[in-house]
């Protein structure tokens, strides 16, 4: 009898270190797990915020970039110019627009009766969206100014240049509007409007 419990002891002891084994590998592996779900918490964390920086970043940057074009355009919509000796409309047309045509844009932003007198010195306001007039007509419907007679109102197609004439006054006597003689100028290929002279035949485009 005293030898089966010798025997019984010796076999139940290998059982024994072999559940132990088991319950310390199946402990190892909850802290694997346990540590790898810490790890991709903590990885997941960094990626959202970063993802939040870059977006608040990104806005950030839209939002000063649209400051700076409003900016832009208000330091543009109050161009200036200062008159130099022996300006004149045509000239500084030429300068800022590329094109003498645009004088129109720039007497009518200043509200100038008399488009032929700039005084050195004087600030015009240049406005900045203008459509050249080399590529495309614009016309301005004015009233007939006071004191342009019936008498000298052209109605031919064609006129000849009296001593004293310019193509403001002869646009007001043919179509009632100064702003027109860049009609007339086209019409005629006239690089210079300043620059007409008694006994020219100019056309009159109706």
């Amino acid at each position: 009898m005293s030898r089966k419990k010798i025997n019984s002891g010796l076999v139940d002891q290998p059982k024994n270190g072999i559940s132990t084994l088991f319950n310390q590998i199946k402990l190892g592996e909850s802290y694997a797990s346990l540590l790898l779900g810490i790890f991709v918490v903590i990885v997941a964390s960094i990626l959202i915020v970063t993802f939040v920086k870059n977006r608040a970043a990104e806005n950030a940057g839209q939002i000063k970039q649209e400051i700076a074009a409003q900016s832009t355009q208000v330091k543009q919509d109050n161009t200036t110019y200062v008159v130099a000796q022996g300006d004149t409309l045509w000239d500084i047309s030429d300068k800022v627009y590329k094109s003498g045509y645009n004088w129109t844009d720039i007497a009518k932003a200043n509200n100038l009766e008399n488009p032929d007198v700039v005084t050195a010195g004087t600030k015009l306001v240049l406005p900045v969206k203008v459509e050249s007039k080399v590529e495309q007509k614009l016309v301005f419907a004015e009233t007939p100014k006071d004191g342009a007679s019936d008498s000298k109102s052209i109605t031919q197609t064609n006129y000849v240049v009296q001593t004293g004439d310019d193509l403001w006054d002869i646009a007001v006597r043919s179509y009632g509007d100064g702003f027109r003689w860049t009609d007339i100028a086209k019409a005629n290929n006239l690089s210079d409007p300043d620059l007409i002279h008694a006994g020219n035949n100019l056309i009159i485009p109706k």
